[in-house]
C-alpha cells in the first residue's frame, strides 16, 4: 500500500503532537507530592513515544521516509494505548 508522501507527513506531524501531549503527561507527574510508586506509570508511554517521534523526524528530513512512517505509525499506536492504560491506572485509587 502507497501513501503520498503529504499524507505521510501529515501522519509525522499528528506523532509529534502525541509526543508533546506525553510530555505535557510527564510534566503532570510532578505536581503535587511525589509517589515513586506510581510515577513509573507516566514514563511507560514515552517508550513508544520516543521511537515515535525519531521516526517522524526522519520522516520529514527525508531519511528513508518510505520505511520510517511504517514503524512511526506502529509506534504511536502503542504509545496512545500505554498512554491510557496508565492513565487510566493512575485515575484509579491506590490498591495498598
Amino acid at each position: 500500500m502507497s501513501i503520498s508522501p503529504d499524507a505521510r507527513r501529515l501522519i509525522a506531524k499528528l506523532v509529534l503532537l502525541l509526543a508533546v501531549i506525553w510530555m505535557l503527561f510527564l510534566a503532570a507527574g510532578f505536581r503535587g507530592p511525589f509517589d515513586p510508586a506510581r510515577f513509573p506509570l507516566f514514563l511507560i508511554p514515552g517508550c513508544a513515544f520516543v521511537p515515535a517521534a525519531y521516526y517522524a523526524i526522519r520522516l520529514h528530513r527525508g531519511d528513508r521516509a518510505d520505511r520510517s512512517w511504517h514503524f512511526m505509525a506502529i509506534y504511536a499506536v502503542a504509545g496512545i494505548i500505554m498512554m491510557i492504560v496508565s492513565g487510566r491506572a493512575l485515575a484509579s485509587p491506590p490498591i495498598l
